[in-house]
């Protein structure tokens, strides 16, 4: 599924047959610079599709080589040029003075940096000089250079020091030459010369996608390392570090690489701006080690600590093998020279902490995506369909009874899904993948896009559309949700009582019941719901004040509590739950779906159990197996799957958040107003603010939710049909380290010294115990809101969040179903702690 235009451009891939076509006036005029190469070739398969944004597009594709047989039926004009020739260059493309966007990617491999510098910043020079002065309607120039902009060139890599991952495209620049920072100095020169020209800078991590032709293509290197140990009968070793093994990577497709070079071309957002560009997801290559094992055919596969392999050592000679491959299955005569980049993998498969960040993307409008494991699978498949490579017998032969099932319903089938989506379409007036636009979606004569949102799914954000709420401006609202928040006063309870009464929720207008075990709190006493104090771990009283409630259309359960052991635990929040529901389902006739919020333990077992139990390796997926473990989570899972039988017509969502970034001074388990009251406490001291956990907890990726984004994915289960029984992960889409958070704490709180210091142990809970009387005086001087220590700082939750481990999870099933909500963690964190200084809760 992809990112806003027709559902998905995977799904429009169908051969474009002009003949079919209807007459077309060309709006947008493109010339792909690379156009054999692994993002070249996605260019030239998605532009000339009749829905892409910006057309339609007539392309020119330029690359050196004669054109091959597989990019042949790519609607193209295809231009035989060496860019590297300044006068070939000029010659050929001087004369295309109709085109209006470049796409430049390409690149070529010297012996040294400086020849790098010197060769590529010649190419990208010869091209704008024939085409700057020559195109009097060029508008935008997309420049891709790749992740080596954070990591310095292949000779220097390892060898010298770079920034703390995720990169972020702010990041200074190396001390190093590097071809990249050449080829963007050259582009900020050059188009200066023209006025109103645009440009972009795509900076992709490892590509996964086709051509036998990239210099960088690990897939299809891949493919032929696994062809060949299949036919020799061998064992398919991992040829990288344990590092890499098991380390986060990540990685961008092919094709979302081509997308965001054309939102950047229509899109005023993508104008005059660098962009990284990955999945969006991160993996380990044990988990892509299999699914390549499992297209080859391969049993026997993975990593051997200490067996060091190289792949240019052991394939060199091996061309007679792959002759033989190639004879034997009727293969595109190809070389193993040719297709087996043997030096690129050896260098990708060495480890190293690379990832970078895609929130600067996603902010200024673009969402794009991919499930990287599927992306990999996908790529795989079309090596073999491409018949550079051959796949295990076996996925052959189930592929073809695919297809041949495929041709006998698509008569019926696709023509339904045709007039399906275009009824849909007119139904939602252009309803896309990420967004709701209030027009129809429309492109000027620019090419730019009118009207459009550059949210998920409605009014930019709804943590942009935060104004108070005045019922005394607002017109009288007929009810058309009545939501019921078990849990109100709580980390998520407080953000859908936010959220819930604003105007352009979702599903709304809203009215809101909130319930909660205390008396209603000030900083709670300004949301526009109606407040029930109400304990509904007693059965009594939760059937007398909730069973009234018969107006309420979806419950946001959104509470727990804690006991000293597990099986406590799943009984007291097991009978919690149940409390709840035998109030409601049989007395509130238009209850329509039930939000169960529990949260990451569902894949790291209980608090009891946390690093003593075996785990399912991480990314955790929703459909991993629960473990074989007391977990209150699975109590209250197996009561919803139970409870909604009785009422026919009902559904139900879990969400499975990570450690939550949000407000709420009660709140069991909130770790930002905690490491508030430390840092605070450590300023009024006079102490450094030493980081409390793990060097491990300190250095590896960690994940949050924030809580806003958890109330938004719950709301947008209630209102969308792909929300509906169904359990999600939910995150902030992103990853951080902690060192980064630390950093932001301490300055929120004027702390100049800070960090971690490896071999000090330090426990917040024992650090803490006689702190009491420090925080009285700290509330008395600064008049902050009368609370007690015990009651704002969770100390025991801190600590066990500190400890590390490897617990990332996934969010592609939850973009996959449609909810592509996201925050930037850093600032998220730094969000909640001004919100904690605005309530007076610290100073």
């Amino acid at each position: 599924m992809s990112w806003w235009w027709a559902r998905a451009t995977a799904a429009a891939k169908k051969k474009y047959d002009d003949e079919e076509a209807p007459p077309r006036s060309h709006q947008s005029v493109g010339l792909v610079i690379g156009v054999t190469g692994i993002v070249g070739n996605s260019l030239a398969e998605i532009l000339p599709l009749p829905d892409t944004p910006g057309g339609p597009w007539k392309v020119y594709g330029v690359a050196r080589r004669p054109r091959p047989a597989w990019n042949a039926n790519h609607p193209v004009e295809y231009i035989q040029c060496d860019v590297s020739d300044s006068h070939d260059t000029q010659h050929k493309l001087s004369q295309l003075t109709d085109v209006t966007d470049i796409f430049y990617v390409t690149w070529t491999n010297r012996p040294t940096e400086p020849e790098n510098c010197e060769a590529n910043g010649a190419m990208f020079r010869n091209v704008l000089h024939a085409l700057i002065p020559n195109a009097p309607n060029l508008r935008h120039i997309c420049l891709q250079t790749g992740g080596k902009h954070y990591i310095g060139p292949f000779e220097k890599m390892g060898s010298i020091k770079t920034l703390s991952p995720p990169f972020t495209e702010d990041m200074p620049r190396l001390n190093v030459q590097n071809f990249y920072y050449t080829q963007e100095d050259i582009l900020y020169e050059e188009a200066n010369d023209k006025k109103g020209l645009t440009w972009s800078i795509h900076r992709p991590t490892t590509i996964f996608g086709f051509s036998p032709y990239s210099l960088m293509n690990i897939v299809g290197t891949l493919c032929v390392y696994a062809a060949i140990c299949k036919h020799e009968g061998l064992p398919l070793k991992f040829p990288g570090s344990k590092a890499a093994w098991e380390y986060y990577s990540a990685a961008a497709d092919a094709d979302l690489i081509a997308e965001q070079q054309i939102w950047a071309v229509v899109d005023p957002n993508g104008k005059n701006e660098a962009f990284n560009c990955n999945n969006g997801d991160v993996f380990k290559w044990e988990h892509l080690w299999k699914a390549l094992a499992e297209r080859f055919g391969i049993e026997k596969y993975g990593f051997k600590e200490g067996e060091k392999i190289s792949l240019v050592e052991m394939m060199k000679d091996k061309g007679h093998v792959w002759e033989e491959i190639v004879r034997e299955n009727q293969l595109r005569p190809t070389k193993l020279e040719d297709v087996g980049l043997w030096w690129f993998a050896d260098l990708i498969l060495g480890g190293g902490d690379f990832l970078g960040s895609m929130n600067k993307s996603k902010e200024l409008g673009f969402l794009g995506f991919r499930n990287s494991v599927n992306s990999f699978a996908t790529w795989i498949d079309k090596m073999k369909d491409s018949k550079i490579c051959v796949l295990n017998k076996g996925i052959q032969v189930v592929r073809k009874i695919r297809q041949g099932l495929c041709h006998l319903c698509t008569f019926f089938f696709y023509y339904f899904l045709e007039f399906f989506f275009f009824v849909l379409y007119k139904l939602k007036r252009a309803e896309s993948w990420w967004c709701i636009y209030d027009e129809p979606l429309a492109f000027g004569s620019s090419g730019t896009v009118n009207s459009l949102r550059m949210s998920w799914w409605w009014d930019r954000a709804t943590a942009a559309s935060k104004k108070k709420y005045n019922d005394e401006e607002a017109p009288p609202r007929r009810h058309q949700s009545v939501g019921l928040v078990i849990g109100v006063t709580g980390i998520v309870g407080n953000s859908l009582a936010e959220i819930l009464p604003l105007p352009h929720t979702p599903g709304g207008p809203w009215k809101v019941y909130g319930v909660a075990r205390r008396p209603r709190p000030a900083c709670n006493a300004n949301h526009p719901i109606e407040y029930i104090q109400c304990d509904v771990s007693d059965s009594h009283e939760t059937q007398d004040k909730l069973s009234q409630l018969t107006d309420v259309t979806n419950i946001f359960y959104v509470t727990w509590t804690n006991r000293p052991t597990e099986a406590e635990n799943c009984e007291a929040n097991g009978a919690m739950f149940r409390n709840v529901l035998r109030a409601l389902i049989p007395n509130a006739p238009n209850l329509r779906h039930i939000c169960l919020q529990t949260g990451l333990k569902h894949y790291v077992g209980p608090f009891e159990k946390l690093g003593r139990i075996k785990t399912p390796s991480p990314p955790f997926t929703e459909d991993m197996p629960r473990l074989n473990v007391q977990n209150f989570y699975y109590t209250q899972e197996d009561i919803l799957y139970e409870e909604v039988k009785e009422k026919k017509g009902l559904t139900w969502s879990v969400h499975r958040p990570t450690t939550i970034f949000g407000f709420s001074p009660y709140s069991l388990m909130n770790i930002v107003g905690t490491l508030c009251v430390y840092a605070a406490i450590c300023k009024h001291e006079g102490l450094p603010l030493k980081f409390p956990g793990s060097k491990a907890a300190w250095e590896y990726y960690s994940v949050a939710s924030d809580a806003d984004l958890i109330a938004e994915q719950q709301i947008w289960a209630v209102v969308d049909p792909n929300g509906k029984n169904e359990a999600f992960n939910c995150n902030n889409g992103d990853v951080f380290k902690l060192e980064h958070i630390w950093k932001a704490l301490a300055e929120r709180f004027g702390i100049e010294e800070y960090g971690f210091k490896e071999g000090e142990k330090i426990s917040l809970a024992e650090m803490m115990k006689d702190k009491g009387d420090v925080w009285e005086e700290i509330v008395k001087e600064n008049q902050l809101e009368p609370t007690k220590l015990e009651d704002v700082g969770v100390w025991w939750f801190v600590d066990a969040m500190l400890v590390g481990g490897d617990f990332l999870d996934s969010m592609n099933k939850s973009k996959e179903h449609g909810f592509l909500g996201f925050r930037n963690s850093v600032n998220s964190f730094v969000t909640w702690i001004d919100r904690m200084k605005d309530s007076k809760i610290v100073p």
